[in-house]
């Protein structure tokens, strides 16, 4: 065994050494780990995924901060010690580094050891050894090497660990369910499977929900506490266990194919909520992970690490046998102010609803020596929108609206109070018999916000997170709230802002999803593909370069612009760079009239040939009419002043004409301008 040192770092290096003619995407990530910081990797991360689709997937998987969610809710306590089995490239390393100094990590070539040691090259508690992972495991025992926390991805290591464990240390063994609802489904959770190969009973593909109670008897393990990661471990959002389970409504986000394109051959949501409601979740979960020694008091985790660093938290609800708590940690040094602040809300919320028969949350802030976070009461009760849900799957429109009802007069008690809560969505309501209680307010003004504002804009969010629940009348809705449908639309325009706002410059995984161009192939509805491959109702952004052209390898689609036929609406990041945004707003000749656009929060002079050129013929001041199946629009950002990056909304109006017909409108229109 040769030893080298990186930086501050030790790296042991077992019959293998560091290679000078690296692959090239290997080679590149040294690169950046060596040179570039920490908080230019999302940016580096929607760089690659635009110019390099598919093969950009790399550097998401080895760069995004959202890896390391799968271990971040451990209770690792700051001097824990920490064996990784499968470091890679230190995705998840850096994780166990915002708890304790002591790691060490192996991986199976010298390059991702390099690689690791030079991201984190002034940890001097950090060691990496490099080599076959059963060599690398005896290295360790020879060494009388002893962990508080082993971290296992490969099966054949669990066997040969217990000699490195310390007295009520865990194990943590993480992999994937073969038999997943996703691997049913056709979609393959990295570039290295293929479809169905779970199903088929591959090994390198995982486990079963019955593979794993057998693993953990042949490998000396006599008790687990099981967790189900979703949408899987690789990019875990939420993290679910025996003690809480999902619920009915709450698994969204399926389409999770990112390194490959996939099949769509089911609903995943509508099979998801069946198996939570019949009890076979457990059997169907995309990934499992196994704690196995002294349990843990935490039951559930959700990660809101998509956010924009000041706001990004992780929630999580924990049960000592004598309190259960809700618990929300910061994720970043500049977002424990975003914590602290909760306290503050909570009881300017109290003064507000004093009398109101709305209860709020308890809140207590914990400022311990290690970390910071909030403490809630666990409520019990239902969410008020799976009640909603309940009255729309028996028709019970009657019993919708008088939950309706109730929340307006609930939440808009004493609405002219000079604080207000800008969420108060029903899903963050609980409600158990006569007892409403507001369990969630992260987001708080110090001014009022009148309840026609705050209702719709629950009833707008409502019907984003589900389009099926759009059975009841949305007007009937804006006649109870006295709301103009102008004004609606304003609310809706203002969402969208915060939604941006709270995100920041940052990309979601969904829009990073689409900028690598992955899709899903329905192959049992041919009408769906060939909508899918025409990919005919699509808005797609084209930002300039610095000599103000336009290409195919940076441009991204708008996903879910469209929310009918004719009707669309884009929330386009504009860069600090970019002097103009060409937007196609369909692939299809057309009419196409822009209802709205705004640069931020600036009305978009859409009338004016200065800021906004088209390939189709004006006939109005904002309708244009297209032969062309490739229409599009040039935005003249320059002409506002955007020195950091930015957002142009656009709303269409869309009516598709046959091609024919087209060109006979365009040639018979007369130069208005």
């Amino acid at each position: 065994m040769i030893t080298k040192t990186i930086g501050k770092v030790n790296v042991n290096l077992i019959d293998c050494d560091f290679e000078e003619n690296k692959e090239p995407f290997k080679a590149d990530l040294l690169s950046i780990v060596r040179d570039r910081a920490v908080y230019e990797y999302p940016s580096i991360i929607e760089e690659k995924a635009i110019s390099l689709k598919k093969k950009g997937y790399d550097y998401l998987y080895h760069l995004s901060d959202i890896r390391g969610n799968i271990v971040r809710w451990l209770p690792i306590k700051k001097g824990d010690v920490i064996l990784e089995t499968e470091a890679e490239c230190g995705a998840i390393t850096g994780a166990f580094l915002e708890k304790t100094e002591n790691v060490t990590c192996i991986t199976r070539c010298a390059t991702d050891a390099e690689i690791l040691a030079e991201r984190f090259s002034n940890c001097k508690k950090l060691s990496v050894y490099s080599g076959k992972l059963s060599e690398a495991l005896q290295a360790l025992e020879s060494e009388k090497a002893l962990f508080d926390w082993i971290i296992v991805t490969d099966a054949r290591a669990l066997s040969g660990i217990h000699n490195l464990l310390k007295k009520n240390g865990r194990v943590v063994f993480i992999t994937d369910n073969r038999c997943s609802m996703r691997s049913f489904s056709g979609i393959v959770p990295d570039k290295d499977t293929k479809p169905f190969e779970g199903v088929e009973g591959k090994f390198e593909a995982g486990f079963t929900f019955g593979g794993l109670k057998k693993l953990m008897k042949v490998t000396g393990f006599n008790e687990a506490q099981m967790y189900y990661p979703y949408p899987d471990y690789r990019f875990m959002k939420m993290l679910f266990s025996n003690k809480r389970l999902p619920r009915v409504g709450e698994l969204l986000d399926n389409d999770n194919n990112l390194s490959e394109d996939g099949y769509k051959l089911f609903n995943q949501k509508d099979a998801f909520d069946a198996s939570c409601e019949d009890g076979s979740f457990q059997y169907y979960s995309n990934s499992y992970l196994l704690v196995m020694g002294p349990s843990l008091e935490i039951e559930y985790a959700r990660f809101s690490n998509d956010r924009s660093p000041e706001y990004a938290i992780y929630t999580t609800i924990e049960d000592n046998g004598l309190r259960k708590c809700v618990k929300k940690y910061p994720l970043s040094e500049v977002s424990i102010e975003h914590i602290k602040n909760l306290s503050l809300y909570e009881k300017k919320l109290k003064e507000r609803y004093k009398g109101s028969g709305l209860n709020i949350n308890k809140c207590f802030i914990n400022e311990g020596i290690d970390s910071v976070f909030a403490e809630f009461d666990y409520v019990e009760g239902t969410e008020l929108s799976k009640l909603m849900d309940k009255c729309l799957q028996k028709n019970d429109l009657k019993g919708f609206y008088s939950l309706f009802d109730k929340y307006v007069s609930l939440v808009g008690y004493n609405d002219d109070f000079d604080f207000s809560d800008i969420d108060v969505v029903f899903s963050n309501i609980l409600v158990n018999k006569d007892e409403w209680t507001l369990i969630d307010y992260e987001w708080c003004k110090e001014s009022s916000t009148k309840i026609r504002e705050s209702a719709y804009r629950s009833i707008y969010c409502y019907l984003l997170e589900d389009k099926s629940r759009k059975v009841f009348d949305v007007d009937e809705i804006l006649k109870k709230l006295v709301l103009s449908k102008e004004a609606a639309e304003e609310i809706e325009l203002d969402e969208l802002s915060f939604q941006k706002h709270v995100t920041g410059k940052r990309l979601s995984l969904s829009e990073i999803r689409e900028r690598l161009g992955v899709k899903l192939i329905n192959p049992i509805n041919p009408e769906e593909n060939s909508t899918l491959d025409k990919d005919i109702y699509e808005v797609k952004a084209y930002p300039s370069d610095a000599d103000e052209k336009f290409s195919e390898e940076t441009a991204f689609a708008i996903k879910g612009a469209y929310d009918s036929e004719t009707h669309a609406k884009a929330l386009v990041p504009v860069a600090a760079g970019n002097s103009i945004m060409r937007i196609d707003p369909i692939n299809a000749p057309s009419i196409v009239t822009i209802k709205e656009a705004k640069l931020e929060e600036l009305d978009f002079p859409v009338d004016s040939k200065k800021y906004l050129l088209s390939n189709g013929k004006r006939i109005g001041k904002n309708i244009f009419v297209f032969d062309t199946t490739d229409p599009n629009f040039y935005f003249n950002v320059d002409g506002f002043v955007h020195e950091e990056d930015t957002f142009l909304y656009v709303e269409f109006e869309v009516t598709r004409l046959d091609a024919e017909v087209a060109k006979a409108v365009t040639s018979n229109i007369k130069k208005f301008f």
